[in-house]
C-alpha cells in the first residue's frame, strides 16, 4: 500500500511537471520570430492539402505531396512499424477511389503537438485522426 501510495505521489508531482513544461512551451511560441511564423504558415498549407486530397479522394494529390523516400511510422495499437510511402499508399489507394466516387466520406485531421524547426529545416511531431463514413 505504501509503495502505491508513493508512486501516485510520484506521477501527481510528474503530471505538474509536465503540465507545467506545456504551459512554458506554449508561452514561448508567443515570442516566434517572423521566419518561424513563415515557416509555421507554409507548413500548414501543407497539411491543409493533405486535409484536402483525403476529402476529395485524389490519390494522385496525396502521393505527390511525399518525398519518394519518406516513410510512414505506426505506432498505435500492438504492431509498431514503419513503412515506406510507397506501400502505404497502395494499401491506401482503395480507401482514395471509394471517397472519389462518393462510396465513402473520408476526413483526416493531423494533431500537431510539438514543432520544431529553423530556415532551412522542420521536424513536427503528431497525429492523424482518420474517419472514413460509408
Amino acid at each position: 500500500m505504501r509503495n502505491n501510495c508513493f508512486l501516485l505521489v510520484i506521477l501527481f508531482v510528474l503530471g505538474f511537471v509536465s503540465e507545467s513544461t506545456a504551459n512554458d512551451s506554449i508561452e514561448l511560441e508567443s515570442f516566434e520570430s517572423l521566419s518561424d511564423s513563415t515557416r509555421l504558415a507554409e507548413l500548414d498549407l501543407y497539411w491543409n492539402e493533405l486535409t484536402r486530397t483525403v476529402k476529395e479522394g485524389d490519390y494522385e494529390g496525396y502521393g505527390a505531396a511525399y518525398h519518394p523516400d519518406a516513410v510512414v511510422v505506426f505506432t498505435n495499437g500492438k504492431t509498431k512499424k514503419s513503412v515506406p510511402i510507397s506501400t502505404a499508399l497502395l494499401n491506401w489507394k482503395q480507401g482514395f477511389d471509394n471517397t472519389k466516387i462518393g462510396l465513402t466520406n473520408d476526413a483526416v485531421e493531423f494533431r500537431l503537438s510539438q514543432r520544431i524547426g529553423n530556415e532551412t529545416t522542420a521536424h513536427e511531431t503528431g497525429i492523424f485522426h482518420y474517419k472514413s463514413i460509408d
